[in-house]
């Protein structure tokens, strides 16, 4: 999705006309076996399951104590909403210390918000000598990604403050 969500060439989309008259889709129910998925059969359905069993404290439903058959048939119930995907690198990007640690670096990962500098550079009396007027060095610099900045914050920044590692 492409934020702003509208565009100022397009008309915006009324309630009224394009919402109003749809009639939502059929829920999905799945298909119970009585036997294989005995611990939930009976309530799975229910408006407000469980309400008056000692198995959760009241019509809050704050505080769930279900056992281990339950929370097994409930795991495998939704083992199709659940995603496949058990690599920690796919979702690093998505997650909120990175973000975070893209505030700290003033950095911004592509496709992501950009922030205000978190720290300002305090230290500017170095300024008279860095590693690009020093005679003594070759510097070749190729652009650094910005994944990598924030993925490894001590590795590829100067100054990494405030970052979550």
């Amino acid at each position: 999705m492409r934020f702003p969500p509208f565009d100022d060439e397009e008309p915006v989309l009324d309630y009224s006309e394009n919402l109003l008259d749809v009639d939502p889709i059929e829920a999905i129910q799945l298909e119970l076996d009585e036997k294989e998925d005995s611990a939930v059969y009976s309530w799975f359905y229910d408006h407000k399951p469980l309400v008056k069993t000692k198995l959760v404290n009241g019509p809050s439903y704050k505080k769930w104590d279900l056992g281990i058959p339950i929370m097994s048939t409930l795991h495998r119930l939704a083992g199709q909403l659940l995603s496949d995907l058990s690599d920690m690198n796919y979702f690093y990007l998505f997650d909120i210390e990175s973000f975070f640690t893209a505030k700290a670096l003033n950095v911004f990962i592509p496709g992501g918000p950009k922030f205000e500098p978190l720290c300002q550079d305090v230290e500017k009396g170095d300024e008279d000598w860095n590693e690009f007027n020093d005679i003594n060095k070759l510097i070749v610099h190729s652009p650094l990604r910005t994944e990598y900045r924030v993925a490894f914050p001590h590795l590829y920044n100067d100054r990494p403050r405030k970052g979550t590692v």
